[in-house]
């Protein structure tokens, strides 16, 4: 008695734990296939103005429109884009709060203490843009080419200025600077509109940035561009040479941006935003969002998205060590 007693307890057992198993799986699949019923947070780790949050606050507006629900821009700069990213990797996994950025930011390669493991916190959804930082001067500064600033800078050691506008931006300028035994100071800034405003003033004399705010004032001829970090030229700025064709070859400063949701959104939910990421990418107004941040679209599933993203760590952690960088 005593073992058919104890036989019958682990098949209720078990049938409980496969019952809860098979509602979990019904549940989950009724909230993928009713979402989105509610607004949706869009988390953008930078202040308003930059590259980051100008595409994403295109992205916001086409994906409501597609997903018939608000999508809400929330910009939460600082920590090193760590404060935005942890927010979003302890949200609930239910796709109602997602990351805009490419990643690798979020990582040991620019920070000394991560609170969280961006490939177990989160889950990639797609890629949208990659892009280039360009190199580029103030008026003051009297040089007009790579070949002219790199004379300059030698000439005077300790004397020229950067701009950080974020980890990113600054350790492409360290790797430049080792790459071409420079002495330029940091100057370290929350975003690339303060940058702008500094290089404009001659407060920094030299930036290596995304275009999205440099641009107008390009334009405008207060400002000078010299030089690419991309693989190639850009077709808007196709006269403006890549450092990798001036003197160092393969040296390539890139920049990528997606979307992330939390680890443990329904596969179903990640793949419904994915498809609408992936019309958005593709349309004309897209491109030319992020043709003006000096980027192009780009489109992939899920985990192209994850690869894009592991190749740039790699590229970054490399550039680091070259570098002698220690992140803080």
């Amino acid at each position: 008695m005593a073992v058919a007693s104890a036989t019958s307890w682990k098949r209720r057992l078990l049938a409980t734990l496969l019952g809860g198993l098979l509602l979990g799986a019904v549940l989950t699949a009724v909230q993928a296939q009713t979402y989105p019923a509610k607004a949706i947070r869009l988390v953008v780790p930078y202040p308003p103005g930059g590259t980051t949050d100008v595409v994403a606050r295109h992205v916001a507006t086409q994906l409501s429109e597609r997903l018939g629900q608000p999508v809400v821009v929330d910009a939460k700069p600082g920590g090193n884009t760590l404060i935005g990213g942890q927010i979003v990797a302890g949200a609930a996994p239910d796709g109602y709060t997602l990351l805009f950025i490419g990643g690798s930011s979020m990582t040991s390669v620019y920070n000394k203490h991560v609170p969280f493991d961006l490939w177990t916190a989160l889950t990639p959804v797609a890629p949208l843009y990659q892009g280039a930082y360009f190199l580029m001067t103030s008026r003051q500064l009297p040089v007009s080419t790579i070949g002219e600033f790199l004379a300059h800078a030698r000439a005077h050691p300790g004397k020229l200025n950067y701009g950080a506008s974020g980890p990113g931006t600054m350790l492409a300028m360290e790797a430049l600077k080792t790459a071409a035994g420079l002495d330029i100071k940091e100057i370290p800034y929350k975003g690339s509109s303060p940058v702008t405003l500094a290089l404009l003033s001659n407060e920094i004399q030299v930036v290596l940035d995304a275009i999205v705010t440099y641009r107008p004032h390009l334009q405008a001829d207060k400002l000078k561009i010299i030089g690419s970090g991309g693989r190639a030229r850009s077709a808007d700025f196709a006269q403006v040479p890549t450092l990798a064709e001036t003197g160092f070859p393969g040296f390539q400063t890139v920049f990528n941006g997606g979307v992330w949701a939390p680890a443990g959104t329904p596969r179903a939910i990640v793949e419904r935003l994915n498809r609408e990421l992936v019309a958005i990418s593709g349309t004309s107004g897209f491109r030319d969002v992020v043709r003006q941040a000096g980027a192009e679209p780009l489109s992939g599933s899920p985990e192209d998205f994850g690869q894009i993203i592991r190749s740039e760590v790699e590229f970054w952690t490399r550039a680091a060590k070259a570098a002698n960088y220690q992140p803080q």
